[in-house]
């Protein structure tokens, strides 16, 4: 028992002055952040996910791009059949897409905290441009 006491008393020193660097506070309370919005809104976030994924066309992706003979495409210039790195593409271009149009959305908001709302317009509007870009060229490419 004297020995436990002695361990817990040694790390709660290690503890305290770890917590002490003003970096490591602010990690931890940034990774704590990202757990409570995470453990707040997990359903959101996975219905979403589950959202893209299906629009991103993972379900052709299975039938018809498990096909052997497009086993090492990247991309296939066919409309009938799609890879699994077309889905990735289409699903990061809908991700990107959707942030763009969000943070336009955040900038514009009236009780918005950021001191730049500008900067979130262009940064939005630019996300949604290259997601419009990536979509066209995926377009042109399977044509």
């Amino acid at each position: 028992m004297v020995i436990k006491k002695q361990v817990n008393k040694s790390l709660l020193k290690i503890k305290t002055k770890i917590y002490s660097i003003y970096y490591f506070r602010k990690i931890i309370r940034s990774i704590t952040e990202i757990n409570n919005r995470i453990s707040k809104r997990g359903v959101e976030i996975v219905y979403i996910t589950i959202f893209f994924a299906l629009i991103s066309g993972i379900f052709n992706t299975i039938i018809e791009g498990s096909n052997p003979i497009y086993a090492a495409a990247l991309i296939i210039p066919n409309r009938a059949a799609q890879t699994w790195s077309e889905v990735v593409i289409n699903f990061f271009a809908l991700t990107l897409g959707s942030t763009g149009a969000y943070l336009m959305y955040r900038s514009k908001r009236t009780n918005s905290p950021s001191n730049s709302p500008n900067f979130l317009l262009l940064i939005g509007l630019s996300s949604i441009l290259l997601a419009a870009a990536l979509g066209l060229y995926m377009i042109q490419i399977k044509a």
